[in-house]
C-alpha cells in the first residue's frame, strides 16, 4: 500500500514538472553502494539561457527548453555512481536578434522533439553527523528539426533544418542527510556547477514568409557558466526518492524526478 501511494505521489509531481519545466542532479547526490541500481524518471526545463552572439547575431537567448528522460545509474564503487540518460528533447525555443544592410531583425526558432542521450558519474563521501560533499560530471546530447520559425513577428513556411545541441556541466555539493524516521529522510544540499553548451545549425536552416527568403546558420555557446544550484531529495521507505532542483545564474532552470532503488 506504502508503495502504491509513492507511486501515485511520483506520477503527481511529474505531470507537475512538465507543465513547468541543464540537468539536475539530486537523484544521485549520495552513492548508491557498490553493485546497486537505480531508476530515476526525470524532467528537466531551462526557462532562460543567454548566449554569446557570434557573427551578425547581436544577441541570442534559449527562452525555454523541455527535456524528459530516463537516468540509470549503477553503483561502482562505495562513493561512485555511473549513469546513463535515454529520453526526449521535448521542445527548445530560441530566440536571435540580427543585423543585416544596417537592418535589425528578430527570429524565433522553435524545435519539434527529438532522441535525447547522456551519460555521468557522481561521487559522493560521508563525514560527521551525517554531512557529505559530493561531485557530479555529465554529457548530454540531441538533435532536432525546426518545427518553427518567426521572422520579425511573421510566421515563416517551407522551414528546412535543425539544431545540435551539447552539453557538458561539472558540479560540486554539500549537504545533509536528516532522518524523521527509519523509512523517511530528507536530503537537502546546495553547490555550484560550471555548464558549457552549444547550440549548432546542423547545415543552413531555411524558411520563407510572403516578402523574403531566409537563410540562417550559427554556433554559439552560452554567456554565463557559472552558477549555483539548491536542491532537495525525499527519501521514503529506503526505495522510493522524490527530487526538486533549482539553478540560477548560469540559467534559470527546474528540475523534478522520481527515483526508484532496487
Amino acid at each position: 500500500m506504502k508503495k502504491l501511494l509513492m507511486a501515485s505521489i511520483i506520477a503527481v509531481v511529474l505531470s507537475i514538472g512538465s507543465l513547468a519545466n541543464a540537468a539536475g542532479i539530486g537523484d544521485t547526490i549520495e552513492p548508491l553502494g557498490n553493485g546497486k541500481v537505480s531508476v530515476s524518471i526525470i524532467n528537466n526545463n531551462i526557462l532562460e539561457r543567454d548566449y554569446e552572439p557570434s557573427g551578425n547575431v547581436t544577441k541570442a537567448n534559449l527562452d525555454e527548453m523541455n527535456e524528459t528522460y530516463a537516468k540509470i545509474a549503477i553503483g561502482a564503487g562505495d562513493n561512485l555512481n555511473l549513469y546513463v540518460m535515454l529520453g526526449m528533447i521535448n521542445s527548445a525555443e530560441l530566440t536571435e536578434d540580427w543585423t543585416q544592410a544596417s537592418t535589425n531583425y528578430t527570429t524565433k526558432f522553435e524545435t519539434d522533439s527529438d532522441f535525447l542521450w547522456g551519460l555521468g558519474s557522481s561521487s559522493a563521501y560521508e563525514f560527521g553527523n551525517k554531512y557529505f560533499i559530493g561531485s557530479d560530471f555529465h554529457y548530454i546530447a540531441w538533435e532536432a528539426d525546426v518545427d518553427k520559425i518567426e521572422e520579425s513577428g511573421e510566421s515563416a513556411t517551407n522551414i528546412k533544418g535543425g539544431y545540435e545541441y551539447y552539453e557538458l556541466q561539472g558540479s560540486i555539493y554539500a549537504g545533509k542527510r536528516f532522518e524523521s524516521s527509519p523509512e523517511i529522510s530528507l536530503i537537502p544540499y546546495a553547490g555550484f556547477f560550471y555548464n558549457y553548451s552549444e547550440i549548432e545549425s546542423d547545415g543552413d536552416i531555411t524558411c520563407e514568409t510572403t516578402t523574403a527568403y531566409y537563410t540562417h546558420k550559427g554556433d554559439i555557446e552560452n554567456d554565463d557558466k557559472f552558477g549555483i544550484m539548491l536542491g532537495a531529495n525525499m527519501e521514503i521507505a529506503k526505495s522510493f526518492l522524490l527530487n526538486v532542483e533549482g539553478r540560477f545564474i548560469a540559467e534559470e532552470a527546474f528540475t523534478i524526478s522520481g527515483t526508484y532503488k532496487f
